[in-house]
């Protein structure tokens, strides 16, 4: 599989642009854990992001099996914003941003390459949240499900 491949890249839909082979793995076992943790109640509004899941399934449980972890690439937030925040959460999830993120990257692909401003802002404050554990976004969500 060639990551540079348009249409062989499972993450090109998140960030509008390819995603480089060697992230595959800790990107597809991230993802994987975050769609399992959609509450039922949540699926219908998280439809976009369970469907590219479900589509792209098969490639990402044979990449989430590999064991190959990579340490999280520096700026790349601007060019890859939904593989900046899925490594932020994999590496320092705090309580209660699951839902928000989820929502962050559902808005990444609900969206146009030229309509991408707001899911960026979003997953920006997100993995600020994540990267402070004393956070005041992840305490107030911390206490809200569904």
């Amino acid at each position: 599989m060639d990551g540079n491949i348009p249409g062989k890249d499972p993450f090109s839909a998140l960030d509008g642009t390819s995603v480089p082979e060697s992230w595959w793995p800790d990107l597809s076992h991230t993802l994987l854990g975050l769609a399992e943790a959609i509450a039922p109640i949540d699926r219908p509004i998280l439809a976009p992001l369970t469907t590219y899941v479900a589509k792209h399934y098969q490639v990402l449980q044979v990449q989430a099996a590999i064991d190959a972890p990579v340490e999280s690439p520096k700026e790349l937030h601007e060019r890859h914003p939904g593989s900046a925040t899925l490594f932020r959460y994999r590496h320092g999830r705090s309580a209660g941003l699951e839902q928000l993120t989820s929502i962050g990257i559902c808005a990444l692909l609900e969206m146009n390459d030229a309509g991408r401003g707001p899911p960026k802002r979003l997953l920006s404050i997100i993995r600020g949240a994540i990267e402070s554990p004393s956070s005041p976004l992840s305490g107030a969500l911390g206490a809200v499900s569904s």
